[in-house]
């Protein structure tokens, strides 16, 4: 039997920090579970090392 991979799904989601305090931002999920939340700017430089991983990958096939 193989393993599943793992993986995480993005969805937007609202941070509640206490009654008065949200920020809204991007929920990387593991099923249901919330693994991180991002910020724009962070999914942002996230994104760009996962397409600079991407790249170096196929680069190196």
């Amino acid at each position: 039997m193989t393993a599943q991979r793992p993986t995480v799904k993005p969805r937007l989601w609202i941070w509640k920090d206490g009654p008065w305090r949200e920020t809204r931002g991007i929920g990387l999920f593991r099923g249901q579970d919330l693994a991180a939340h991002l910020k724009p700017d962070e999914a942002r430089v996230l994104a760009d090392a996962l397409h600079d991983l991407a790249d170096h990958i196929e680069a190196t096939r």
